[in-house]
Parts: structure tokens; C-alpha cells; sequence
């Protein structure tokens, strides 16, 4: 197939074979005009060269690419460039240009005198296939999500630890057990090793025989190909990410409790696929474990044993609430009788328990005393905790 470098802004390589991992090319463009690197301060100097503040950082062009730039929900791949001489050159972000071009922003400068010459790509795969399994997986509740509750996707977001999607509806209206339908019906899809084609439309004449759901959601202006992604039999959507090419190679899919409101009259839902959810168990376990030393029961008893504590501690902060109030009048009472006594006209205090609640009662109960005429500084706390100081004139 040709190569991307053929016409600005058509498929890569890594749009046609999302599981290359190494690819040799040529150097198409080393520091092209006008492109600026997105990560850091970078600027252009006199040299045609972007600079971070940590050297001279290369902007690079290639004939093709199996690095994914950042683009429909989907973040941009990384890896590393292999020169002939055994260096290597990490990738650090891929981006396109204004005209379409794949940018790939390098850690250090790449020699000029390899413009033109062959390198070749490594591809950082651990990265990738996640970005792949949680694209997929999108894909598939989105689909999921609307032929069963009418549910349509606006927008998405692969983050590091979850992926959240957004729906054009309030979340007054999504249910947990809608939720659990979706999941359930996701997983049965993967169980059932469905195939995910792609697919390259180049003619109005491929347009006009898709099917007619896909093409009312319209197509891209002025692409030179329009890139379709079809689940067998469940869906079929224009996209540029990167996807696996089974619903097997994601495993399994979990959709988080708890439904978001990001505003009005919209939902959030968050989940993991793949790989993700087996850390996610992984940590889940360990947690778990944690919790049977500290409450000293296993998990089916945490939620009694959490229960039983928060209970308990509610108890003690209202015997220590009354306790303080019992222990500031007494010394209201005391500094009162003692003002009275002496015709005080400053009373100073400290006390190392207490807050500030703690030392307008003690006052409330000396002006009580009809201790109107002197005048209180009263502080409290410690050099550790810090404290608070109450002026009553």
C-alpha cells in the first residue's frame, strides 16, 4: 500500500497495520518551516531549530510512520528512532501539522545530514495496545450504549488510569442497572471474538453503498480517504485512532460505579479495558488485604466492622464535644470569679487542647458571669499543629 508520505494527510502506516511495532523509512523533512513543538516552551531560533531549554530538539518528517499522532480522543504514540550506528533518539510526541503532516518531536537533534536517509521506527507497544484496547472498548459501549437505552456519545477521553465518555443525556437519567446491562452485553461481544475491520473509503461511489446510519452522521471535508472502524456486526464509525483487530485482544471490559454530571443535561460514565482492568484488580486485592489487618476481619465483614468504627467514633465526638463544653464553663466560671475578685481589666489565657469553638464558649460563660468590662486574649494549640487566639474587648 502506498505510503503516507504519497499525499499529505492520508493514511500512515500505523492507520493501516496497528500492530507493526518496527518499520525502517526514509527522513522526509528534518526541522520543517513554520511547525513549532507542542511539549515545553519551544521556539524557533535563527538555526531552524526547536529549543526547550535543554538543546536543540528536532522536528522530523518521514516518508511513513507507525507513531500515532494525537487525534480523536486517542493520545499520541512515543517510541524511539535506531540510527545506523546503533543511537537512539526518543520520540516524545506526535502531532500533525497545519497541511496534514505527521510531526515527530524528538528528544534530541537529528542530524542533517540524514535528510533523505533511511532510520527506523520502534514503536513504544506497551503504550500503544493499551491506547488500543481502550479505544476499542470505547467503541464498543458507545455502540452498546445507544442501541439499547438510546445513549449517544459526545465526547471521550483516554486518561492514564480510567477513560470517562460522555452522554447527551442528564445523569438523573442513566441507572446502575443500565449500566450493568451495557457491561454485561460489552463482554458478551468479547466473549463472542468479534472481528474489528477497517475500512479505507476513497470515492463517492464507496460512500453511497455504505449503510445509510453511516452515512447520516456525515463524513470528513475534503479528506483524501475517509477511515471507517466496524465492529462485525455491531457498528461502524468513521475514525483515525489505532485499534485492536478482535474484541478478544480486549478481555474484558468494567464500567466504574458512580455516574458524573459534567454539566447540565449530560453524563459520565468512566471504565477500564484490557490490561487495565487486571491492574486495577491487582490493586483492588492488595487493598483489600490491607483492610483485613486494619479491621481484623475478612472482606465480607468490612462493611459491618466500618460501620461499628464510624459509629463508635461519632459517639466519642460527642462525649469529647460535651466534655469541653462541660470543662469551658467550669473555667469560664473560674476566670469570672477570679476577674470580680481582683477588678481585672486583661485576662490572659493558654491552653494546649482546645479550638476556636472551645475558647468563645469559655468566654460566652465569663461575659455570662457579668464579666462585661475586661478584656480577653485567650489562644490555643501548639508549635506543631499551629493554633487559634480569640480578642474580646
Amino acid at each position: 500500500k502506498k505510503g503516507m508520505g504519497e499525499k499529505e494527510g492520508d493514511l500512515c502506516l500505523c492507520q493501516r497495520d496497528s500492530y507493526k511495532t518496527t518499520f525502517r523509512t526514509n527522513v522526509k523533512n528534518i526541522n520543517p518551516e513554520n511547525i513549532t513543538a507542542r511539549l515545553g516552551k519551544s521556539s524557533k531560533d535563527n538555526n531552524n531549530n526547536n529549543n526547550n531549554g535543554n538543546g536543540n530538539i528536532s522536528l522530523v518528517t518521514f516518508e511513513d510512520t507507525i507513531l500515532f499522532p494525537e487525534g480523536g480522543g486517542q493520545p499520541s504514540d512515543q517510541g524511539f528512532i535506531q540510527l545506523d550506528d546503533g543511537k537512539k533518539i526518543a520520540v516524545l510526541d506526535v502531532f500533525r501539522g497545519p497541511n496534514g503532516q505527521i510531526i515527530h518531536h524528538l528528544e534530541s537533534e537529528l542530524p542533517l545530514e540524514l535528510n533523505g536517509k533511511e532510520v527506523e521506527l520502534h514503536l513504544d507497544w506497551q503504550r500503544r495496545f493499551d491506547h488500543m484496547q481502550q479505544h476499542t472498548a470505547q467503541h464498543l459501549i458507545s455502540s452498546i450504549a445507544e442501541q439499547e437505552f438510546s445513549l449517544r456519545t459526545v465526547s471521550w477521553g483516554l486518561c492514564k488510569d480510567i477513560c470517562v465518555i460522555d452522554f447527551n443525556i442528564d445523569s438523573s437519567q442513566i441507572s446502575s442497572d443500565q449500566l450493568k446491562t451495557i457491561e454485561k452485553k460489552c463482554n458478551e461481544a468479547i466473549q463472542g471474538l468479534k472481528k474489528v475491520i477497517y475500512h479505507e473509503i476513497r470515492s463517492e461511489e464507496q460512500k453511497s453503498n455504505l449503510p445509510a446510519k453511516v452515512r447520516s452522521r456525515g463524513f470528513p471535508e475534503n479528506a483524501p480517504v475517509i477511515r471507517l472502524i466496524e465492529i462485525e456486526g455491531i457498528d461502524m464509525n468513521t475514525c483515525c485512532g489505532t485499534h485492536v483487530n478482535n474484541l478478544a485482544h480486549l478481555q474484558m471490559i468494567k464500567i466504574l460505579s458512580g455516574i458524573e454530571r459534567p454539566k447540565k443535561n449530560t453524563s459520565r460514565i468512566t471504565f477500564l479495558a484490557g490490561d487495565r482492568v487486571n491492574k486495577a484488580v491487582s490493586t483492588w486485592d492488595d487493598r483489600e488485604k490491607e483492610l483485613n489487618k486494619i479491621l481484623e476481619t475478612n472482606p465480607s465483614g468490612h462493611i459491618d466492622a466500618a460501620t461499628r468504627i464510624t459509629s463508635q467514633l461519632k459517639e466519642q465526638a460527642q462525649l469529647q464535644k460535651r466534655m469541653m463544653k462541660e470543662l469551658g464553663d467550669y473555667i469560664g466560671k473560674q476566670i469570672a470569679s477570679d476577674v470580680k475578685q481582683n477588678n481585672k481589666k486583661l485576662e490572659e489565657m493558654h491552653r494546649n487542647e482546645g479550638d476556636m469553638g472551645f475558647l468563645l464558649g469559655i468566654i460566652k460563660k465569663i461575659r455570662e458571669e457579668k464579666s462585661e468590662e475586661v478584656n480577653l486574649f485567650f489562644t490555643c494549640g501548639n508549635n506543631k499543629d499551629g493554633g487559634a487566639f480569640v480578642l474580646s474587648l
